[in-house]
C-alpha cells in the first residue's frame, strides 16, 4: 500500500520530526500534514496546522486532509499539576483522532503508546513480550492515560477491521536536545538515591530507531502493539 497522504499529530516533537525525516527518505513524494501547538524549525511537513489535539476542531482538520495514513504522536509526558488537562490531551486527543479516522477511513492508523503501560511490578517477566498484560500504575497519570488509549485503540480496531491499527510501546526515547524529565534527571543529577541499594535497570532507545521501526510498521500495515526497545539494558 502506498503512503501518499500522511497526517501527523505532534509533528514538531522529536518523534514526529524523526518520522518525517524517514518519510522524506523513503517516500519523497508523500504529502505530509503536521499538527502541533508550535512549528518546528527542521524536518518540516508540507502543510502545518497549529491546533490542540484536545480541541474537537482537530477532527475537521484531519478529515479535510483526507489522509491514507494517520499517525498520532501528540501527548504530554512530563508530569504537570493539572492532571485533568494531561488526560484531556493524552486520552481526549487520541479519541479525537480516532473519531477523525472513523470519518475519513484512512488505510492505516498508528499511535504512540509507551512501555510504561506494563507497570513496574515485581512479577513482570524479563524481557517483556507484547503479550504481557497491561497493568499500569494508576498513580502515574501518563501510563494510566496510555493504557486507556490502548483500550480505545483495541475497540476501534475491532470496530473497523479494514483499517490497519497499530501502536508503538517505546522505552525511554533519547534524541539530541531531549527535554523530558527522565533524561534531564539522569543527565544532570550528581548523586542518585537508589532504593534499598538496588541498581534499577533502564532502557533507552534512540529516536532514529523508533522512527525506523514506525516506518516498518506503516509499510507493512502492522496491527496491534509493538515494543520498541533495545535487546539489553543499563543499570
Amino acid at each position: 500500500m502506498a503512503l501518499e497522504r500522511i497526517a501527523i499529530t505532534g509533528s514538531s516533537g522529536a518523534y514526529g520530526r524523526g518520522v518525517i525525516n524517514v518519510l522524506r527518505q523513503k517516500h519523497p513524494h508523500a504529502r505530509i500534514l503536521g499538527i502541533d501547538l508550535f512549528e518546528a524549525t527542521s524536518d518540516l511537513p508540507d502543510e502545518f496546522c497549529k491546533c490542540d489535539v484536545a480541541d474537537a476542531d482537530v477532527i475537521g482538520k484531519l478529515t479535510a486532509f483526507r489522509p491514507d495514513t494517520l499517525i498520532h504522536l501528540a501527548f504530554i509526558v512530563n508530569p504537570i499539576r493539572d492532571e485533568k488537562r494531561m488526560t484531556r490531551v493524552n486520552l481526549g486527543g487520541a479519541l479525537n483522532v480516532l473519531e477523525a479516522a472513523r470519518q475519513c477511513a484512512p488505510e492505516r492508523v498508528l499511535v504512540s503508546s509507551s512501555a510504561t503501560v506494563y507497570g513496574a511490578w515485581r512479577d513482570n517477566p524479563v524481557p517483556m513480550p507484547e503479550e504481557a498484560p497491561v497493568r499500569p500504575r494508576h498513580s502515574f497519570r501518563y501510563c494510566a492515560d496510555k493504557a486507556a488509549v490502548e483500550a480505545a485503540l483495541a475497540d476501534f480496531a475491532s470496530e473497523r477491521p479494514e483499517i490497519a491499527v497499530s501502536w508503538t510501546r517505546p522505552s525511554i526515547i533519547y534524541a539530541p536536545g531531549s527535554t523530558n524529565y527522565l533524561i534531564t534527571y539522569i543527565a544532570n543529577a550528581k548523586v542518585f538515591a537508589l532504593p534499598s541499594g538496588k541498581k534499577t535497570p533502564l532502557q533507552f532507545v534512540h529516536i532514529d530507531d523508533v522512527a525506523a521501526a514506525t516506518m516498518t510498521m506503516l509499510e507493512n500495515d502492522a496491527r496491534g502493539a509493538f515494543n520498541v526497545s533495545p535487546d539489553d539494558w543499563v543499570s
